[in-house]
């Protein structure tokens, strides 16, 4: 593959966001709103794990037998896995997933706090030149 391939890919982003300048007394608006945006964000972390947790855990498969309890000198292993992880425990413990999504939640809040400040400095700034 060459350079031309990837500059043939579009890239389509997970979020839009509008925002919109208005002369009246609105200043500059958001669309979605904050919390609009926010409760989206909930939402498609809360589908990824619903996606996750939607496969069945493959231990107690017998197609993975061989892996689970190998078959060694002609005489089949106990299985020591037992049932396998729970995936539900995994997301619960795992404080580095918790630290990325609370990370991604603080990143978007700061957009939306700064942008407010600004919306109000130019709001300001208007109403001195009036």
């Amino acid at each position: 593959m060459g350079d031309d391939d990837n500059k043939d890919k579009e890239v389509v982003p997970m979020f839009f966001s509008e925002l919109t300048m208005d002369a009246g007394d609105s200043g500059l608006l958001f669309k979605p709103d904050r919390l609009t945006f926010i409760d989206s964000l909930n939402e498609i972390i809360k589908h990824f794990q619903d996606s996750v947790l939607s496969v069945e855990n493959l231990v107690p498969d017998k197609y993975f037998d061989a892996f689970t309890s190998p078959k060694i000198n002609d005489r089949y292993e106990e299985k020591t896995c037992g049932e396998g992880p729970q995936l539900q425990a995994m997301f619960d413990d795992d404080k580095h997933l918790r630290s990325i999504i609370e990370s991604v939640k603080v990143r978007f809040e700061f957009f939306f706090v700064y942008h407010k400040s600004k919306a109000l400095f130019l709001n300001d700034l208007s109403c001195r030149k009036q």
